[in-house]
């Protein structure tokens, strides 16, 4: 099926693994160049290796999404490798899996403030630098992790928004 996205750029954080990984994998299969973000590099490097394999134009990014300088710096590197990024799939997060009464509340603190800053940090570092701010054409999702927030498309042209 071609849904569109030859020659598009694809961030994707959270991007060496489940979801994010899947998402990655079926963009690349569509001809998408796609950024996958993560913070552990061995998983990136397989992921980005499995990609490879089944033809996929990817580069591997290590970054928390709780860093905003990490954040920005792997936007900039995709920007100066493909001149601009027109998907941004916000997926990055963690799990806290287990039962309620054994989830601290610096558990639930970084839980929560990965799946938020996932959204914000991404967004802001995309649509803030040309020529993703000035296109005509992008789209961010979010993940269904990010439940009850869904999946979510911005609007032509794209813009910062929070739901």
């Amino acid at each position: 099926m071609d849904l569109g996205l030859t020659g598009k750029v694809a961030v994707v954080t959270g991007g060496s693994e489940g979801i994010g990984k899947a998402a990655a994998l079926s963009m690349a299969r569509e001809g998408t160049r796609v950024a996958i973000v993560a913070r552990t590099k061995e998983k990136l490097d397989a992921t980005a290796a499995e990609i490879r394999a089944s033809g996929g134009d990817v580069i591997a990014v290590p970054c928390d999404v709780m860093d905003e300088a990490q954040v920005n710096a792997a936007i900039v590197q995709v920007i100066a490798r493909w001149g601009g990024v027109d998907i941004l799939v916000n997926n990055a997060g963690t799990s806290a899996a287990r039962k309620f009464e054994d989830v601290s509340d610096d558990v639930w603190e970084t839980d929560l403030g990965i799946k938020g800053m996932r959204a914000v940090r991404p967004s802001g570092a995309t649509y803030s630098r040309p020529p993703f701010c000035a296109w005509r054409w992008g789209a961010r999702l979010r993940s269904p992790s990010a439940a009850p927030l869904g999946w979510t498309a911005l609007p032509s042209p794209p813009r910062p928004s929070l739901i």
